[in-house]
């Protein structure tokens, strides 16, 4: 229902719900946090809260849920998508002091929302048959940026700018940054 609120342009009604789904995500959490015997739904309740707080911006909360998630003994497929989780809630708290992301404008100047251009160089690729692909930008201060690839796009992206400096143009999602448009950024 917050997805469906978000896409019909109803942002409040859908952080209302994404707020109320963390809640009880959390709560549900919190009732097995103790039991490392209990996995894997300690780890999953855990991921699950962490990637709700994420979508929340409450990110210090996503951390905290993550570590507790990796104190117990996850399954390794589980404990993989909470480091991933992790290394978005660091990238996202950094990206604040990041002068490499620029927020998008309109013609009037005004703010489009979600909306953001970065430049790195692009290092990591990453395509799972099936799946989105993901490659990683590192930008000259060494930051990391996610930028998740529709299906089909890779071979076109990865192959012609690998290890090339590139701007990335695209929407902020709670995964990273999804892709709109690539091109090798001007020297």
């Amino acid at each position: 229902m917050a997805f469906t609120a978000k896409l019909r342009g109803n942002s409040q009604r859908s952080s209302e719900l994404f707020r109320q789904a963390f809640e009880y995500e959390r709560k549900a959490a919190e009732l097995v946090a103790k039991d490392i015997t209990a996995e894997p739904t300690r780890s999953v309740l855990h991921r699950s809260a962490a990637s709700l707080a994420i979508d929340c911006g409450e990110l210090r909360e996503a951390e905290h849920l993550i570590a507790i998630a990796l104190t117990g003994n996850p399954p390794d497929e589980i404990a993989d998508e909470l480091r991933e989780l992790l290394e978005q809630v660091y990238a996202d708290l950094t990206e604040e002091d990041d002068q490499l992301a620029l927020i998008e404008k309109d013609q009037s100047g005004q703010i489009l929302e979600d909306r953001i251009s970065v430049k790195g160089q692009l290092l990591f690729a990453n395509s799972i048959s099936g799946r989105k692909g993901i490659i990683k930008l590192v930008g000259e201060r060494g930051k990391t940026h996610r930028i998740i690839v529709p299906e089909g796009m890779m071979n076109n992206i990865v192959r012609p700018l690998w290890e090339d400096t590139v701007l990335v143009k695209g929407t902020r999602t709670s995964k990273g940054i999804l892709l709109e448009n690539i091109e090798k950024a001007a020297e």
